[in-house]
């Protein structure tokens, strides 16, 4: 169901500077740019697995107008050419009159609208891919993944946009995190078209499971949830998030969705939303159950955590974005990587898992890493950049790795030589934090390399030239080092952490110091 109760002027303020609103530099603060913009999204050809969509703009009044489709989606870093699925294009005046356009590369459309005030255009989208970062559509239900659906207008993407949602016949329910416009039933604002794309939309006959973590409304959408104890899942739910929330502050957002989008691998954050691929495709439909599922929960928390790291707390190049081509950075190994690292700290310190299951967690981080021969050859700043081509999870093995294994594990580290220098008074949280406050909040935009490292030197109160190395070279780790300063012993059968019997356990003559960051660190104290 669409979240009620919220205009679309909360999208100016909160949620729309949590996306990045960034307009162009001659628009004034608060002030839209001329015309309007509306798209229309049926769904009444689900059999034949389309989307019909309209794309109506007023007032822009130019020569010719260019029509584009992203290539990509932010949070998914492929160049995924969803113009490919575009099907029957055609473009008419505002009294439906046939205007001439063409077709000037892979992804736009050239529409000469001969100073008209009014272009319509529309198209189908085929939507028949199981995949989260794509739309999909069958009787059963319908998702759009929006950046492969909707189109914009070049140099407008600043542009607010009304999209109205048309279900499959005998369909009741729409879910999105775009804010609804009052009395006008599946219809949703944007200020812009960055919240637009970050904003996908489920449909079908949908359970909502609604509840509310300190004092902002949450909900929980799918179709055919299956069986399982919705009370014991919210509590788990609020759990989670208040857990994640205690590392930042505060809540920046009005109110947030989960999207279960049924067994489509993947998942997908957002800025007050997350596409979650959830239960199993066994025929029948069937949810497994989420309650006592570690694996999933974790899943959940990566995801839920990035509406702060990756979203508002982010690498400078990830926004605004581009939305024609990669958007390289070499920054990934902290906005996924250090994600990674804290899922497993979330779930602990809501007391969802335990002790060793940090730990064991951990440690498949490492040696996801370091069992790579890839790890000899390519840097974490490299693997980030090249995750555009290679994938999340590195290419070839012996000449690649992840940015998510090594930043995950350079994150503990990081966090460990910090509690360390600092006696236990300050964390990786409080980096986070900063970067939060500083850049998100006070400057409204990411951080670069040197400021990342500045703000991580600031808050150790020392030099942290070897971590960072460790991020941009293929130096060895010195591992007992630094999960020594947490009481932590590594161990390596002959130094070869490589080996499965490589672990991580608790020092029995640990120090003062090492028990209260260890404890500190659970969330145990």
């Amino acid at each position: 169901m669409a979240t009620a109760g919220h205009d679309c002027a909360f999208w100016g303020g909160v949620l729309g500077r949590a996306l990045l609103l960034w307009a162009a530099v001659s628009v004034a603060q608060g002030e839209q740019p001329a015309g309007t913009m509306a798209v229309t999204v049926s769904a009444e050809r689900a059999k034949e697995q389309r989307y019909d969509v309209t794309f109506r703009c007023e007032g822009l009044r130019d020569m010719s107008l260019d029509f584009k489709m992203p290539a990509w989606t932010p949070g998914y870093y492929k160049i995924m050419d969803y113009a490919q699925n575009v099907q029957d294009f055609r473009a008419e005046d505002g009294g439906g009159k046939p205007l001439a356009w063409e077709k000037i590369n892979r992804n736009t459309w050239r529409v000469k609208s001969g100073d008209d005030d009014v272009v319509v255009v529309s198209y189908a989208v085929l939507a028949t891919s199981r995949f989260v970062a794509e739309s999909q559509l069958d009787e059963e239900q319908g998702y759009v993944s929006p950046t492969s659906a909707f189109m914009y207008v070049a140099g407008q993407l600043e542009h607010s946009v009304t999209v109205t949602v048309r279900p499959f016949s005998g369909w009741k329910d729409v879910a999105t995190g775009l804010d609804p416009v009052d009395g006008e039933p599946f219809t949703f604002c944007a200020t812009n078209f960055d919240v637009l794309y970050d904003c996908p939309i489920l449909m079908g006959n949908l359970e909502t499971i609604k509840f509310e973590v300190l004092g902002i409304p949450h909900s929980f959408v799918g179709r055919n949830l299956g069986s399982f104890d919705r009370a014991e899942f919210v509590a788990d739910m609020t759990r989670l998030i208040v857990s994640a929330v205690a590392i930042i502050g505060e809540i920046p957002y009005k109110h947030y969705t989960f999207l279960a989008i049924g067994p489509h691998p993947g998942g997908i954050e957002h800025a007050n939303s997350a596409a979650l691929s959830f239960g199993k495709d066994d025929g029948a439909g069937s949810a497994i159950s989420p309650t006592h599922n570690k694996r999933w929960m974790s899943f959940v928390a990566h995801e839920y955590f990035h509406l702060y790291n990756a979203k508002r707390i982010r690498p400078i190049e990830l926004g605004p974005f581009d939305y024609d081509k990669e958007n390289y950075t070499d920054m990934l190994w902290v906005a996924e990587g250090f994600t990674v690292y804290y899922e497993h700290l979330i779930l602990k310190r809501a007391g969802l898992i335990g002790r060793d299951e940090v730990l064991e967690s951990l440690r498949a981080s490492v040696r996801g890493y370091e069992s790579r021969p890839g790890r000899l050859h390519q840097s974490a700043t490299e693997s980030s950049r090249r995750t555009w081509h290679e994938g999340p999870f590195g290419g070839d093995r012996e000449t690649t790795i992840s940015c998510y294994d090594k930043g995950a594990a350079l994150g503990m580290l990081l966090d460990f030589k910090i509690r360390h220098e600092t006696q236990n008074r300050k964390s990786l949280d409080d980096v986070m934090r900063a970067l939060y406050y500083e850049f998100y909040r006070d400057k409204n935009r990411g951080y670069t390399e040197q400021e990342f490292q500045e703000v991580c030197e600031r808050v150790a109160g020392c030099p942290l030239t070897e971590l960072f190395e460790y991020a941009s070279t293929v130096k060895p780790i010195d591992y007992p080092k630094y999960l020594g300063y947490a009481g932590l012993d590594a161990v390596m059968p002959e130094g070869d952490v490589t080996q499965e019997s490589f672990r991580m356990k608790v020092v029995v003559d640990a120090n003062e110091l090492q028990k209260s960051i260890l404890a500190n660190w659970l969330g145990d104290t």
